[in-house]
């Protein structure tokens, strides 16, 4: 199945709630992001940057591509009084709509945040737009 928004969150930043998967520095040769090569950015291997590693070891999450969760998107984001969302991109209604999480290989470091939300619908693609599969333990 897709994650949930707040499961994304949490196998990209760790428990220690970090910015980015090494930590709170943006460095954008670290990731696939802009400037993190000298010619046009583009979507590699999982294993091309070996620092855009979460602490549960899921890689790509600061880069490359942003992934599709499965919650439907809310301006005020998942409901949960702990979480910590930055809402970058915020229509007001948005039906239909669904959340996506993570950098992409055309964004700024400072876009490719774990607490940053797009939004998207469905049906549409998206050349920096994927997916992950989780599975449930119970």
């Amino acid at each position: 199945r897709l994650p949930m928004e707040l499961e994304w969150e949490k196998a990209a930043r760790g428990v220690d709630g970090r910015a980015l998967a090494w930590g709170e520095h943006a460095e954008p040769t670290w990731a696939a992001l802009i400037g993190c090569r000298p010619d046009a950015p583009r979507l590699v291997s999982v294993h091309t940057y070996p620092y855009d590693e979460s602490p549960y070891g899921v890689r790509g999450t600061v880069g490359n591509a942003r992934d599709l969760c499965a919650d439907l998107w809310t301006l005020d984001g998942p409901d949960d009084p702990e979480a910590i969302v930055r809402v970058d991109w915020p229509p007001t209604e948005a039906p239909g709509y669904r959340v996506t999480r993570g950098g992409a290989y055309h964004a700024l470091p400072n876009g490719a945040r774990a607490a940053s939300r797009m939004v998207t619908l469905p049906h549409q693609t998206w050349p920096v737009l994927g997916f992950r599969l989780v599975r449930s333990l119970a």
